[in-house]
């Protein structure tokens, strides 16, 4: 098994991945969240089914989230890693107080180790 401190390398790769346009994240989850008044959301990457309780169902939205929790999966294996050498992986995304476009969010990746090590970043 790799060295499990690439999992800090992994955790910057999706936060980056999911702060960026290329995720196709926003301006859904913004959206989301605004209409149930809320101001940021959790993905649990590991589930079956990443969506955010709370939130209203957006089909692009779900889309894009499945394919997130799948990137996740894959930046692990290009690591070296595998699902199993994770026991917890999430995203928090947090948007602006006041305005926004839905573009604008800040993305906490937390990830812990079947070690129970967490690592964790902010893009």
């Amino acid at each position: 098994m790799s060295s499990q401190r690439v999992l800090a390398g992994v955790a910057h790769s999706i936060a980056h991945h999911a702060a960026s346009g290329l995720s196709y994240v926003h301006p859904h989850l913004f959206h989301a969240c605004a209409s149930v008044a809320v101001h940021e959301a959790t993905i649990d990457l590991l589930s079956d089914n990443p969506y955010p309780l709370g939130l209203p169902t957006v089909e692009p939205l779900r889309l894009s989230l499945g394919c997130v929790a799948r990137k996740f999966k894959s930046i692990l294996l290009a690591h070296g890693l595998s699902i199993s050498d994770v026991s917890d992986a999430a995203l928090r995304v947090q948007f602006p107080l006041v305005g926004g476009d839905g573009y604008a969010c800040q993305v906490e990746a937390r990830i812990t180790s079947s070690r129970r090590k967490v690592y964790y970043t902010v893009v």
